[in-house]
């Protein structure tokens, strides 16, 4: 029997597999806004490269977790469980401490408009949300 494949969850991995790629090739590309950032900050102060590495992290984690939400739609299972719930973790670190671009963008954005700055967060909530749920049903055995 062929199992139904979840047309939202499908539309959701291209969108969000869309978006990722999009944010990875973004801090290569030497012209783009956020290339330039993190080239600026480190040329002033080196040590701050580390939040370069931390953004290419949490996008790298990012496309990688993307594979729960693969699984949810195609109905495939991992054998890497405990890779997962370990990546499930690392995910929220990084995605705290890997967006040091965003953060300073929405603090100069909420002295001026805090509306979007709020709405921005509801945004960004709700696009990673349906992946960090998908992600902890599939490492934590949720059905």
């Amino acid at each position: 029997m062929k199992r139904k494949i979840h047309i939202g969850w499908l539309i959701y991995l291209a969108a969000v597999s869309w978006l990722s790629l999009g944010g990875l090739s973004s801090l290569f590309q030497p012209d783009s806004d956020i290339a330039v950032y993190y080239a600026t900050l480190k040329a002033f102060h080196d040590p701050a490269g580390h939040f370069h590495t931390a953004a290419i992290i949490s996008i790298i984690l990012t496309l990688i977790s993307l594979w729960t939400v693969y699984a949810r739609v195609f109905g495939k299972a991992f054998k890497a469980i405990l890779f997962f719930r370990i990546l499930f973790f690392m995910r929220i670190i990084f995605e705290v401490t890997g967006h040091y671009y965003e953060l300073q963008f929405l603090k100069a954005t909420h002295h001026t408009d805090p509306i979007v700055v709020w709405v921005a967060i509801g945004v960004f909530i709700a696009v990673v949300a349906p992946s960090y749920k998908a992600h902890f049903d599939y490492a934590f055995h949720k059905k």
